[in-house]
């Protein structure tokens, strides 16, 4: 991915994605794929890419409505993730998707 600035964090069972509106959905998995190689023995790569994507889409499309912009900013992918969230993340992400960049 060209020119776009972005960092994560990988900690155990968070991994975190600063800036993580830069990076447009044809890239998710690109990325997450990149950020496996160096720390795919960490537990949240339990999670599959499809529920990392449908999460990390409704960040970037929170965001790009301006809403709670100091929370979606970034987009933090915590495992386990509570049922009630994967319940938001799976509906939100499915709305979303094609009206995210």
């Amino acid at each position: 991915m060209a020119n776009v600035r972005y960092r994560f964090s990988a900690d155990g069972h968070v991994l975190t994605i600063f800036n993580s509106y830069l990076v447009s959905k044809k890239d998710f998995k690109r990325e997450l794929d990149s950020i496996r190689i160096h720390n795919g023995n960490q537990p949240i790569f339990n999670r599959s890419d499809a529920s990392l994507s449908r999460e990390w889409c409704t960040h970037n499309f929170l965001f790009m409505l301006g809403l709670f912009r100091s929370r979606t900013i970034d987009t933090d992918f915590d495992y386990p993730l509570p049922l009630y969230m994967k319940v938001i993340y799976s509906v939100c992400g499915v709305l979303f998707w094609p009206f995210i960049k």
